[in-house]
């Protein structure tokens, strides 16, 4: 498996409770907790160890925590799984400990480095907006509309020119 690589640079200053959390998240895959994937546990070292993002990274936060967070169209599976994880904690449930392959939701939530974090991009993209989050996105809807162009003016162009050959053939028949 290769080495992860990201980014310890960036305007965005990772909060105390976030690498913290990212921490755990790490620790519990350590004490072999199942869960998570790679690019998660990527993000837990980056979220843990450096002082500040990237846009990218924020980005690709913002969107993992669309998907598996607690506002997520699926309910959220990821938070799920952490939301159970901490009520078999507060009941003392022996599970926690005996079955660590069932909370891959736990670990997931916990090196996307959990609430803190849900909080953290949730709040810069209030105060960002949505044009300052969303500048890849703006910029790929840009491209593809200048495909979609290309593309419309060379079929007009085949078009025209099938068209042309057809009556240079027809007049050619006659």
């Amino acid at each position: 498996m290769a080495t992860a690589t990201f980014h310890c640079s960036g305007s965005y200053k990772v909060p105390a409770s976030v690498a913290s959390a990212a921490r755990v998240g790490l620790a519990m895959v350590k004490a072999g907790y199942a869960g998570g994937h790679a690019t998660g546990h990527k993000r837990a070292k980056q979220l843990a160890t450096c002082a500040s993002v990237d846009e990218a990274t924020i980005n690709f936060m913002r969107n993992w925590f669309a998907r598996h967070g607690p506002n997520a169209a699926n309910g959220g599976t990821s938070y799920r799984g952490y939301k159970k994880f901490v009520e078999a904690i507060q009941s003392k449930d022996p599970k926690v400990q005996t079955s660590k392959g069932s909370w891959h939701g736990a670990v997931a939530w916990m090196i996307w480095g959990g609430d803190p974090a849900y909080r953290w991009i949730r709040n810069l993209r209030k105060d960002l907006g949505a044009n300052k989050l969303s500048t890849r996105m703006a910029a790929s809807r840009i491209l593809s509309s200048i495909r979609a162009t290309r593309s419309k003016s060379r079929s007009r162009s085949k078009s025209k020119s099938r068209s042309k050959s057809r009556s240079i053939r027809r007049s050619r028949s006659r």
